[in-house]
């Protein structure tokens, strides 16, 4: 074998070795990516029911609100259309 042979050896040597470390790259990503989905499927879910209570305090403050309203009105004093 010459020395041409053995650096076509050495560079068909680090190719395999460069593809295997690509698949290795790319089944993490595709790990990480399956991960990632699931997460973000989990925060779309929390972000729906903090909405879903946000809506809820919403109603129950508007509630609240109307018999507030109620009162100040009847404790109002009558203002006159006229200015003077």
């Amino acid at each position: 074998m010459g020395a041409v042979d053995i650096c076509k050896c050495i560079l068909i040597i680090c190719g395999a070795f460069a593809l295997i470390c690509l698949a290795m790259v790319f089944m993490k990503l595709v790990t990480t990516l399956s991960v990632l989905n699931i997460t973000l499927d989990r925060a779309n879910t929390t972000l729906e029911k903090a909405n879903h209570t946000i809506d809820d305090v919403n109603y129950k403050l508007e509630m609240l609100n109307k018999p507030i309203d109620a009162i100040s009105k009847v404790l109002t004093p009558f203002k006159t259309k006229f200015k003077k």
